[in-house]
């Protein structure tokens, strides 16, 4: 082909080190020796049959199909404009963990009227493709084989979030060695364990791995709360939502969803479902609590606006929604108790997506198509809210360092100003006054039967700022150092008045 169609052949060259890693580049060039092609690898020529597995196996599949590109198109149409279907089996076999984040989306950007159809068991390819592009195959009790989409995200999710999640379904990402656990357990009955004789066997901590502070709840569950404290509510709620769609807009004289505030504060464990301050129960604390519309029933307005947000210039504005989601107005899984900070001062009618805004009668599941920045907390299928957002003392970061996921965590932490208000830095760094001291015991070998209560209660999701306490936690994990440094920092600044501590 190199001297029968040059032509051709540059642009097979140009797309197969298009998906090849920056490392690695063929320019068609033959070795004199024994004939075969040679590779650039890091500058050195590298015969191919001296490429490891992984390059070899990949670059055999893609010429491959660069042949058949060949074949199929018609003259004078290149290559990367050639449609068709592609399946790969095990995308990610033998390849470099780095070179597993980058292969989809190279393939799909070298080739986009190709629709490829992939397998594989890395968590980090799936962290490169959007949920709606996820399948997962499981074997029914008949033995037969079917597909199903999950409700959970993986996209910008880290590899040990993913195998924890619903796709790979592993209970820990630690492996028991044998014979461990029956020693363990053995020793665990006189209290103690081996390894560290006279201290009290520590129990398993779900902050080792990952917190939570969305709150679980099926939509059956929720309807069931709301009819026990008012049983008319869902007959009331779906004329009204019958008669708004009906109406193409949001207008009522006067609205019911004040009457269910209880069921969420009692649900958020009387916390704000975005900052998580906490106020009184359901009882007395009602008039501190708003009821949220997460995705906004009227007007939506344009996000950021320059005016109100002028820090935030990493996302480019979007289009707002004149009229409004107005069709969710009386959907339980649209609601969420917030703190009139949140709500009233910086949620107010904004609701910023990174793709198009979605159309009446959609529910909130269909709607997450518009990749909402803002992570709703509630529900089973809702994304754990600590896959975005983490801290680092008192001050709250994304978990992720790049992709999606850091975009959202970021924005989130912009919105709700989580690191300019004086009240929640001051409370975060009141709980870790209060809980650190236990840790720094237990590292130190003198816990008391105190202490090691307060290490257990981290684990108490109706904790105020919980997702900034077990952050701490795992901390004392992995850097004790570290973490009696944060402690001590946020003991110092929480008696006194001032300025806040600064991130780093």
């Amino acid at each position: 082909m190199q001297a029968r169609d040059p032509e051709r052949f540059s642009q097979v060259l140009e797309l197969l080190n298009k998906v090849l890693p920056d490392n690695v580049r063929f320019a068609g060039e033959h070795s004199e020796e024994d004939e075969q092609y040679l590779f650039l690898f890091d500058g050195v020529p590298t015969p191919f049959s001296a490429l490891s597995d992984g390059y070899r196996a990949f670059i055999g599949w893609v010429g491959d199909l660069l042949g058949h590109l060949c074949d199929v198109a018609p003259p004078g149409t290149v290559l990367d404009q050639v449609a068709g279907m592609v399946l790969v089996d095990e995308i990610d076999l033998h390849l470099h963990p780095q070179w597993q984040r980058t292969v989809v989306p190279s393939l799909a950007a070298a080739f986009p009227l190709l629709q490829f159809v992939l397998t594989s068991h890395s968590p980090l390819v799936a962290s490169t493709v959007m949920r709606e592009n996820i399948f997962v195959t499981e074997t029914e009790p008949d033995g037969s084989a079917s597909l199903k989409q999950l409700e959970e995200h993986a996209y910008g999710r880290s590899m040990e979030q993913l195998l924890l999640s619903s796709y790979f379904g592993l209970r820990s990402t630690r492996r028991n060695l044998p014979g461990r656990r029956r020693a363990t357990a053995a020793q665990g009955r006189r209290g103690r364990y081996p390894g560290r004789a006279g201290l009290p066997r520590p129990p398993h901590r779900p902050w080792q791995r990952a917190g939570m502070i969305k709150y679980g709840s099926s939509l059956e569950a929720l309807n069931a709360a709301i009819i026990e404290q008012v049983p008319r509510w869902p007959a009331n709620a779906a004329k009204r939502t019958e008669a708004l769609l009906k109406q193409g807009r949001f207008e009522e004289k006067a609205a019911i969803w004040s009457q269910v505030k209880p069921v969420y504060i009692r649900l958020q464990r009387n916390k704000c479902a975005f900052c998580e301050r906490q106020f009184e129960t359901p009882d007395y604390g009602a008039i501190e609590f708003d009821v949220e519309h997460f995705r906004p029933k009227s007007s939506v307005l344009p996000w950021p606006d320059a005016r109100r947000h002028s820090g935030v210039d990493y996302v480019q504005p979007d289009a707002g929604l004149p009229g409004g989601y107005y069709w969710l107005a009386y959907q339980p899984l649209n609601y969420a108790a917030s703190c009139k900070v949140c709500n009233s001062i910086l949620k107010l009618n904004y609701f910023p997506i990174a793709g198009g805004r979605g159309a009446p009668p959609a529910s909130p599941l269909e709607l997450e198509s518009e990749h909402p920045y803002l992570c709703y907390p509630i529900g089973d299928s809702a994304q754990d809210p600590e896959t975005l957002i983490t801290f680092v003392a008192n001050i709250a970061v994304p978990t992720q360092a790049e992709g999606e996921g850091h975009l959202r965590g970021r924005v989130i932490i912009d919105f709700f100003e989580l690191n300019k208000r004086e009240q929640l830095l001051r409370e975060r760094a009141e709980m870790i006054t209060l809980f650190g001291p236990a840790f720094e015991a237990r590292a130190k070998g003198n816990a008391s039967a105190l202490h090691l209560k307060l290490i257990d209660k981290v684990d108490d999701p109706g904790l105020r700022h919980s997702n900034c306490l077990r952050a701490f936690a795992r901390l004392w994990q992995s850097d004790t150092a570290q973490a009696a440094q944060v402690l001590a920092q946020c003991q110092a600044y929480w008696l006194s008045v001032e300025a806040p501590l600064a991130a780093g």
